[in-house]
């Protein structure tokens, strides 16, 4: 079952009321299925599907066209933690027999999420417009405006947001500097990043539209998180609960998420 949030608009431009709804409603969910939760018997796969579906999905869905803030993110990752650490229902942290002091010791965030197989919100919303601007890409016929609007400039703006040579200037928009950012963050070597238009035209555009953009992010989030020292998934896994491993679903948002395996993503 789905239902459609709305979208609550403020005079200002501030996202922090979209946000705020969004919270309001993963929040209702989780209280609505805390029976669910803790139920004896249920798969751990079926039980995570639920979760990403009644919880993670309103804190994401349809955010791709909202213009990021460093607060914003803080805000949902907090909730989307809180919210992760009790479905773990104990494998959130490190037993005494598993702790180097003999003592309970809480994993990190980035733990939580690597448990559930899923990102953090500022590496979620990145996925999402990638693969937003991916559906565009393939058919920008049909979205004429829309780059127009990201890509144009109106009459009263100081100048255009594209220089003669391709590149993002100085008054570019926050979309369109934020879709620099996030074709940088995925690595390719063959894509220009700091030419976001090319990605519409050949052959530039043939690689963007066939990467396997969640592929490419899960390896940049693991790196990122190796270079500041904090566990990689497999410790994480090591901790969750004596017995067969848990049915596992590919990263929240794949086309795949629904299918069910048994491997852990590598």
């Amino acid at each position: 079952v789905c239902k459609y949030l709305g979208s609550l608009l403020h005079h200002s431009g501030a996202t922090s009321p979209e946000v705020s709804n969004r919270i309001a409603v993963a929040k209702r969910n989780w209280a609505i299925m805390r029976k669910f939760w803790f139920t004896r018997g249920v798969a751990a796969s079926q039980r995570r599907l639920v979760f990403l579906a009644m919880v993670v999905s309103p804190l994401y869905s349809g955010i791709e066209t909202l213009q990021t803030h460093d607060g914003d993110n803080v805000r949902l990752g907090r909730v989307l933690a809180a919210l992760a650490r009790k479905f773990c229902q104990g494998r959130a942290c490190l037993k005494p027999h598993e702790d180097a002091h003999g003592h309970h010791r809480s994993l990190s965030n980035s733990a939580v999420f690597e448990l559930l197989q899923i990102f953090p919100p500022a590496w979620e919303r990145r996925a999402r417009r990638l693969l937003w601007w991916q559906s565009i890409a393939r058919h920008p016929g049909d979205n004429v405006s829309l780059l127009a609007t990201v890509f144009g400039q109106y009459g009263w703006e100081n100048g255009p947001p594209i220089g003669v040579d391709g590149r993002v200037t100085a008054l570019a928009n926050p979309w369109l500097r934020e879709l620099v950012e996030d074709l940088d963050k995925l690595g390719e070597p063959n894509l220009v990043a700091d030419q976001p238009l090319s990605i519409f035209f050949h052959p530039c555009k043939d690689l963007f539209v066939n990467l396997p953009i969640r592929t490419l992010l899960v390896r940049k989030y693991r790196e990122e998180l190796a270079a500041l020292g904090l566990a990689p998934v497999e410790n994480a896994d090591e901790v969750a609960p004596v017995g067969p491993a848990p049915l596992r679903c590919d990263w929240i948002g794949d086309r795949k998420s629904t299918r069910l395996n048994s491997s852990h993503v590598s």
